[in-house]
């Protein structure tokens, strides 16, 4: 039975050209959302020293492993233009820069005095930019994915 539509004018998934805005930032996600956070929390698991410093309880590092992995299956299916793998990566994404956003304002607003130093980066200015840059990020994906032009790009 025909759709009314001439095969030849239907775009398949596989056919359409992948924005570039799609591959920059499924690449940024890939490494700074997903490989760079994997990696840190197998080495605190692994490495004596860095338990000492950043206990991982395996609750957390459950969720890391989840994160991580919706992270990269999102980004790969987005890039394959399917609808699913936007809303993963842009959910994984999210969930992943609140806990971040939640994470420091909980050490901003520890009772504990922060020494600025080279041991410890961790300074009220800095705490508060990267609240604000994962507030940045979590408006770029939304704005982007979420946007009409690239919305259109992602199939059912």
């Amino acid at each position: 039975m025909s759709s009314g539509v001439p095969e030849s004018s239907v775009v398949r998934p596989s056919d359409r050209k992948t924005p570039a805005g799609v591959w920059i930032l499924v690449i940024l996600d890939a490494l700074f959302a997903g490989i760079v956070p994997l990696l840190l929390t197998i080495v605190a698991c692994f490495s004596e020293e860095a338990r000492q410093v950043l206990p991982v309880d395996p609750t957390s590092f459950v969720v890391r492993v989840l994160l991580t992995t919706g992270v990269i299956l999102g980004g790969v299916l987005a890039l394959r233009g399917e609808k699913r793998g936007r809303n993963l990566l842009v959910a994984a994404v999210i969930v992943h820069h609140v806990l971040i956003i939640l994470n420091n304002i909980g050490m901003a607003l520890a009772d504990v005095p922060v020494e600025v130093s080279s041991e410890r980066p961790w300074s009220p200015t800095r705490i508060w930019s990267n609240v604000l840059m994962s507030v940045l990020w979590i408006a770029v994906h939304v704005w982007y994915f979420l946007g009409k032009p690239t919305r259109e790009y992602f199939s059912e």
